[in-house]
């Protein structure tokens, strides 16, 4: 840990472990419901999905909400987009809630979190900014953490950019006035969350729920378990 001052968290998978397959199908559920008079249910999962993708593929300078939004648009046309909007943020307020059972906490990663906190280390939840703040505080909620934890965290209002591109981390530095080197980024995908390293970031993988890919990020300069995450965040703290 030597010069590291900033540790950046992915979410799901990392400090949020859960059955990938089961969130996504609670999620496309229960999303499905709050637009079934305005769109077959079965269609509304595709559509997400194709104005994600181009909200992940572009580089202006909008916000990824503004992206998004714009897309949806465009799909269901620009005088039903707020009324889409709204019913997204209806949602995150209130139905998100039943996703929680695809989730569990982890007693590594919480100890992990309080231990860097203790020792002054700022913290960041780096996770994909595809969905809106109300989505992330309340799986950073799930998780057995709070917002106070961190002095950043990403979510489709604040960002312009998302993982893999390198700019979505450049962004980051930039919002905590730190430089690549003193950050080390901990997440659980083989390829968005080890780019980093090109910037000059250090990398943990956390291997327990790990999100492989045909397309592999740097080799990460640490890898392991949840378990072996916080016996590496301890052993580091001793030796400082």
């Amino acid at each position: 840990m030597d010069g590291l001052t900033t540790i950046l968290f992915d979410l799901d998978g990392t400090l949020l472990p859960m059955d990938l397959e089961k969130f996504q199908e609670l999620y496309f559920k229960g999303l499905s419901g709050e637009f079934s008079d305005l769109m077959d249910p079965r269609k509304l999962g595709g559509l997400v999905w194709e104005c994600t993708l181009e909200m992940v593929k572009d580089k202006s300078s909008r916000t990824n909400r503004d992206v998004f939004m714009d897309e949806m648009g465009k799909r269901v046309g620009h005088d039903q987009v707020s009324e889409y909007e709204r019913r997204f943020m209806e949602y995150y307020g209130g139905n998100f809630e039943h996703v929680k059972e695809s989730t569990y906490s982890s007693d590594s990663m919480r100890e992990a979190v309080s231990i860097l906190k203790e020792n002054g280390y700022t913290l960041a939840i780096a996770t994909n900014p595809v969905f809106p703040e109300a989505a992330v505080l309340r799986r950073i909620e799930w998780a057995g953490l709070s917002r106070e934890d961190f002095q950043l965290i990403t979510n489709f209002d604040n960002s312009h950019y998302c993982k893999p591109n390198l700019e979505y981390y450049e962004e980051i530095l930039e919002a905590l006035g730190k430089s690549a080197g003193e950050c080390l980024m901990v997440g659980n995908d083989e390829l968005e969350d080890m780019v980093p390293k090109a910037l000059g970031m250090k990398t943990y993988l956390v291997t327990d729920n790990m999100v492989p890919g045909d397309i592999k990020g740097p080799e990460p300069d640490f890898r392991g378990t949840s378990a072996d995450f916080l016996g590496f965040i301890k052993n580091s703290i001793r030796q400082i």
